[in-house]
């Protein structure tokens, strides 16, 4: 039996989208042996919003809306064409 890692980049904050720290990110995690590449979920964050965040005690996201955040599908398109066998992923 194998071990299989995926592994899902802080995809947000300065440089998030920067495409030469994704293409180095995208291609050592290949490198490392990593099965898969994921991508997150969020395209915005609101300023303000009243449900509490349930993984992190201050109810809050780490994520701001200042953040670069760039667009999942976009960001997975991207990892695609600097990998040549990562699973590519996006949770729902």
């Amino acid at each position: 039996m194998g071990f299989k890692l995926g592994v899902m980049p802080v995809l947000g904050g300065r440089g998030a989208a920067d495409p030469g720290v994704t293409a180095a990110f995208v291609r050592r995690i290949e490198e490392l042996g990593c099965e898969s590449v994921w991508a997150v979920e969020h395209l915005v964050v609101p300023d303000t919003y009243r449900s509490g965040y349930p993984y992190d005690p201050s109810g809050r996201m780490g994520l701001g809306p200042a953040d670069d955040i760039p667009d999942p599908l976009e960001w997975l398109t991207f990892a695609a064409a600097h990998s040549s066998r990562l699973v590519l992923g996006r949770p729902c």
